[in-house]
């Protein structure tokens, strides 16, 4: 029994490290991303918006076939910029 409740604590622990990790790197993303996205559109207006829309939903498909869940996480995040 005791084993059992030490792997549930492992468990949560590392669901609890993936989520900071997950937020952490989103947070970088919108930082590196955001001024990109601004000027794409001040210098294309709207242009550039079907090239966002092909990426976006490139990285939405690897986001369904990358095993690591971290990454996967953040091929799923990544699609909204």
């Amino acid at each position: 029994m005791h084993r059992q409740i030490s792997q549930v604590k492992i468990w949560r622990w590392n669901r609890g490290r993936i989520l900071r990790r997950i937020g952490f790197c989103s947070f970088l993303l919108i930082g590196l991303f955001h001024p990109i996205v601004v000027k794409a559109e001040y210098y294309f207006t709207k242009r550039v918006f079907p090239v966002f829309l092909i990426v976006g939903i490139a990285c939405l498909a690897a986001a369904f076939f990358i095993r690591n869940q971290l990454a996967s996480a953040l091929f799923g995040v990544s699609k909204t910029f």
